[in-house]
Parts: C-alpha cells; sequence; structure tokens
C-alpha cells in the first residue's frame, strides 16, 4: 500500500505503487492550491480524489480503498472512503501500511523522514525514493 506521515508542517510519503506482482514508482504528494494531499490505497482512488479535490463542485467519485491525508493552513486532515474530511490533533499522523513502523519509530525519537525512512525498510509495500511536499 505505503506510507505517508504527516507532523503538521510537511507530508512525507514512500513512492511504491504495486499491482498484484509488479510494483512501480509513483506520485503520492500532489498540491491543491495551499493543500498538500498524500494518498495511499488504491491509486486510481486517490488519483480521483485529487481531481475532486481540485473541484469540489464536483459529485463525489466513489472510491473503495483509500486514505488520505490533506495537510492546508487550517490544519491536518484524514480522509477515508466517505470523503468526510476529519480533523487531525495528534503532533504526528500516519496511514497506509506501513503506518505502525513510523508512529514507531517517530515515538522513538525518529523525525518525520527518518520514521518514513524505517517505514520503508520493514513495510513491503513501500519503498523509497522518498517525496517531501515543501
Amino acid at each position: 500500500m505505503t506510507t505517508i506521515a504527516c507532523d503538521g508542517k510537511t507530508i512525507i510519503s514512500d513512492s511504491r505503487c504495486t499491482d498484484e506482482n509488479l510494483k512501480t514508482e509513483v506520485q503520492k504528494i500532489f498540491k491543491v492550491g495551499s493543500d498538500y494531499i498524500g494518498i495511499a490505497g488504491n491509486y486510481s482512488d486517490g488519483l480521483l480524489f485529487v481531481e475532486w479535490y481540485q473541484d469540489k463542485r464536483r459529485r463525489k467519485p466513489h472510491v473503495d480503498e483509500l486514505e488520505v491525508i490533506v495537510l492546508t493552513p487550517k490544519g491536518v486532515f484524514h480522509y477515508d472512503p466517505a470523503l468526510i474530511p476529519m480533523k487531525v490533533n495528534e503532533k504526528f499522523y500516519a496511514v497506509g501500511s506501513g503506518r505502525d513502523f513510523a508512529i514507531g519509530a517517530y515515538m522513538a525519537g525518529a523525525t518525520i523522514q527518518e520514521a518514513v525512512e524505517i517505514a520503508c525498510m520493514c513495510d513491503v509495500y513501500s519503498a523509497k525514493p522518498l517525496q517531501v511536499s515543501p
């Protein structure tokens, strides 16, 4: 799946995308206006979310497997397949298959970047290169 983490200032993700026995690198962090979007789950569902987020007047897309972190000037928000924003109050938040590794590394003193790097070492569905929002 992936590892995406946010500390309220930055979103960092891995780049791996898998489809059955294939793996490739894809873009997982997108900029929409002043917001940064990190997508995890089904990549096509993630791209549908980004298109919808760019123009919310559009009908919400039907997505099945999706977790999204959105970093905005008003805070951090999590979206699941219902596409209803949930405000995140934690200092560090992560989604995806490498989430637990990243959270554990961060709690043990790693920086956000180190936490995602550690998740990439432990989670078979996450891999470098890392993508970092400015």
